[in-house]
Formats: structure tokens, C-alpha cells, sequence
């Protein structure tokens, strides 16, 4: 009896165990003043398991430092950039950027969202990528955002670092700002990748506006529009235009190299 006993003990721990590790994925709905789902952004990150959903009622969040969460997806309600900005609260807040991927996989993603008012310039919070820092092996979607109006010492808009390989979609990356180099993208160790986006029209005290491709970085472009001159390829450099709707009298050269949309 009692062996029989401690059986079904037994039995019943390991199903509770079961039933508290498979919670169900949930949406979470967030609004501007903070009375939805959860009061900020990283409270409703903070709150998440793998499979959620954050999603965020058309207006302006005011919020930085927001570290993200694998299996997570962050989006606007409408999927598009002009619903949700997050804007940072510089210069009054602690210096730093917008949103932080620091090991998440590609199941994390980014989506309909407007990156800017980052100010990553202290070595303690970050001073690189003003909008997204991505490190540590992080492999990300980020997809139909606008990065602009950041500022950091290296990667105004985006760095990338440490065996990083994000996916950038439909993305504008622009009118962001660098003290060192990289207005734009920084990538020092990981890859760049980027499909029908733009990045253009940023600037950088010394060094490469656009972007910097150090020399164990990588950068791929498909479909997509920026302008080599104003940028510093160190490491290996791929542009793939085919099947993306150029027209075939319009040449390319290195001097000019972007996609013809029609």
C-alpha cells in the first residue's frame, strides 16, 4: 500500500509540474497611459512567456532600457510604424537605448513600431545602438519599423555585436546619429541582413554616416536602398536585386547601388 501510495504521490507531482510549465500564450494589451494589460513595456516583457503577443494601442510610449524576451513579439496594433512610437526620455532619463536583444532567438520580433529619442552615450548603460543594441548571439526579426532620431556614440540606429544576426524587413533606418562612426548600423562582430528597407540620411561626426561593416561582420542587402559611399565595409558585403521589381535598362554600380521599386 504504501509503495502504491507514494506511486500515485509521485504521479500527481509530476502532472502539476507539467500543468504550472505549459502556460498558455496570451496577448497582452497595452495603451500609452499605462492602464492596459501592463504599465510599461518592459513590466508587460517582465510578465511574458514564450508565445505571448505585446501589443500596442496607437500613441507614444515613453520608455527606454527595454531588454526583450525570446519567443516574444512586440507590434502595434495596426502593424505599421505610424501607430506606436516609443520614444526615449532623454536627456532626463538614464542614458541609453531604446530596445535591448541581449541572446534572444529568432523567434523574438519586432514589428510596426517607431524607434527613436535613444541616447546611448554612457559606457555603464550602453553607448551603442541608440535604437536596438543586439548582442550576444541574438538573432531577431524586426520588421515594418522606422529607427530615427537616435543618438550614440557608435550605431546611432542599430548595433550589432557579438555572433549577432538579425533580420531587418521593410525598415527605415534614418536621420539617426553617432559620435565615433555608424550613424545608421554599426556591425562589429554578426551579420546584417536586410530585405526591402532603406538606410539613408544619417550622420556621424567621424567616420562612416550610414554604416560600418567591421571586419568580422557581414552585410546583405535585398531590395534594399542605401549608398555604399557612406559607408565603411571592412568585412564581406552581398547585394542581391533580383526578383525585386527593377527595371533592367537601369544599371547599377558601386556608386549607386540601390533598388528601383515599380
Amino acid at each position: 500500500m504504501k509503495v502504491e501510495y507514494m506511486k500515485k504521490l509521485l504521479w500527481t507531482f509530476l502532472c502539476l509540474c507539467g500543468f504550472v510549465g505549459q502556460a498558455e500564450a496570451r496577448t497582452w494589451f497595452l495603451q500609452p497611459d499605462g492602464t492596459g494589460d501592463a504599465p510599461t513595456i518592459s513590466a508587460a516583457i517582465d510578465s511574458s512567456v514564450y508565445g505571448d503577443v505585446i501589443e500596442l494601442t496607437c500613441g507614444e510610449y515613453f520608455e527606454e532600457g527595454i531588454y526583450l524576451k525570446s519567443g516574444v513579439t512586440i507590434r502595434s496594433e495596426s502593424g505599421t510604424p505610424e501607430c506606436a512610437v516609443v520614444q526615449g526620455r532623454q536627456p532626463t532619463a538614464t542614458p541609453g537605448g531604446i530596445f535591448i536583444a541581449h541572446g534572444v532567438d529568432e523567434t523574438t520580433l519586432l514589428e510596426g513600431i517607431t524607434i527613436t529619442g535613444g541616447w546611448a552615450t554612457s559606457h555603464y548603460f550602453g553607448y551603442s545602438g541608440g535604437g536596438i543594441a543586439i548582442f550576444s548571439n541574438s538573432a531577431l526579426t524586426v520588421r515594418r519599423c522606422q529607427i530615427s532620431g537616435n543618438f550614440a556614440q557608435r550605431g546611432g540606429g542599430v548595433e550589432i555585436s557579438s555572433d549577432s544576426h538579425p533580420l531587418f524587413e521593410e525598415c527605415m533606418i534614418f536621420d539617426n546619429e553617432a559620435i565615433l562612426s555608424a550613424g545608421g548600423v554599426s556591425v562589429i562582430l554578426g551579420s546584417f541582413r536586410a530585405v526591402d528597407s532603406m538606410v539613408s540620411g544619417n550622420l556621424s561626426e567621424s567616420g562612416p554616416a550610414d554604416g560600418l561593416v567591421g571586419i568580422n561582420g557581414e552585410a546583405y542587402f535585398n531590395c534594399c536602398e542605401f549608398t555604399p559611399e557612406q559607408w565603411q565595409f571592412d568585412g564581406s558585403l552581398e547585394v542581391d536585386d533580383t526578383n525585386c521589381g527593377q527595371v533592367e535598362t537601369e544599371k547599377q554600380s558601386w556608386g549607386s547601388i540601390k533598388s528601383f521599386y515599380r
